[in-house]
C-alpha cells in the first residue's frame, strides 16, 4: 500500500518538529514548507492527498495561499486565530476543516486526518 502524501505548510520550528514525529509514527509521508510562497507552489504542483495549512505566515499568508491554491486537494486550516471571522473567511475559500491549535489533541487531531485519507 503507497504511504498517504501530506503537505504541512506551517512556520513554527516547535509544532513541525512535533507534527513530524507523529506522522512519521502513523506511516504517512510529510512533505513540509515553511511560507506560504513554497507552500502554494507545492499545492500547485499537485501529488498530496492532504494539505496541512496554517494561516499567519512569512512571505504569503494562509487565506493567500488558500485564495491561489488549486482545489483538488482537501486542505484543512489550523491556526492560532480563533474567532468565527477568521473561520468563515477560509471556509469560503475552500478549506475542508478548521481547527484552532490551542484547542488540538494531537491524537484526536491524527485520527480526523486519517479519516480525511480513507
Amino acid at each position: 500500500m503507497t504511504k498517504k502524501r501530506i503537505l504541512l505548510v506551517e512556520d513554527d520550528k516547535f509544532l513541525l518538529t512535533a507534527l513530524r514525529e507523529v506522522f512519521v509514527e502513523s506511516d504517512l509521508d510529510l512533505t513540509v514548507a515553511q511560507d506560504g510562497v513554497k507552500g502554494l507552489d507545492l499545492i500547485n504542483k499537485g501529488g498530496y492527498d492532504l494539505i496541512l495549512l496554517d494561516l499567519i505566515m512569512p512571505a504569503l499568508n494562509g487565506f493567500e495561499v488558500l485564495a491561489k491554491a488549486r482545489k483538488d486537494t482537501p486542505i484543512i486550516v489550523f491556526s492560532n486565530l480563533e474567532d468565527e471571522e477568521n473561520k468563515e473567511k477560509a471556509m469560503g475559500l475552500g478549506a475542508k476543516k478548521y481547527f484552532v491549535k490551542s484547542e488540538i489533541d494531537i491524537g484526536r487531531f491524527i485520527n480526523d486526518i486519517t479519516r480525511e485519507l480513507q
